[in-house]
């Protein structure tokens, strides 16, 4: 743990305490990091929690993969949106490779701003629950692109918007 103890102490406490160890036959789960309006920092210290359970989870499955996804509310136009849900989803892939910069090559990167909404937009409530950068965990199959696995794992629901895919090692 000594590669995390610049961050918050919450940050730490979480990585090694409340994460359960993720196993080969779990489906991907996300996990939410919320974000104030129109900002790309992480809200609070139960966001960096979030970051230091998937840091612990990747430090214990070597073999496991992380898409980090963007999204935004509805606030602004679809373009500003989208620039944002990149930031974030950006910020959150800088705060994990911070800790350990070999996670570059097992992390993955998509964003969409307001078109995937997990809540209305029309209360602060609803709102606040779209401001939000998910973390998918999976197991790329060997041979494989990602962007195949990620298309069939999630249904078809997520287009894979990285500059092209990568075969899994």
């Amino acid at each position: 743990m000594t590669r995390i103890r610049h961050l918050p102490r919450t940050f730490v406490l979480a990585a090694a305490l409340i994460l359960p160890a993720a196993c080969a036959h779990t489906p991907p789960t996300p996990r939410n990091v919320h974000f104030d309006s129109a900002k790309h920092e992480p809200h609070a210290n139960d966001d960096y929690v979030v970051i230091g359970r998937a840091l612990a989870t990747l430090d214990e499955e070597p073999k496991l993969r992380v898409l980090v996804v963007g999204h935004t509310d509805s606030v602004g136009d679809a373009e500003a949106n989208r620039q944002l849900a990149f930031k974030r989803a950006n910020r959150v892939r800088a705060l994990l490779v911070d800790q350990d910069a070999s996670l570059i090559h097992r992390l993955d990167l998509a964003y969409f701003g307001k078109d995937r909404p997990i809540a209305e937009n029309d209360t602060e409530e609803g709102k606040a629950k779209n401001r939000r950068v998910e973390l998918y965990f999976y197991y790329p199959k060997t041979n494989e692109t990602n962007e195949v696995k990620l298309q069939r794992d999630f249904g078809g629901s997520l287009e894979f918007q990285a500059s092209g895919s990568v075969a899994a090692k």
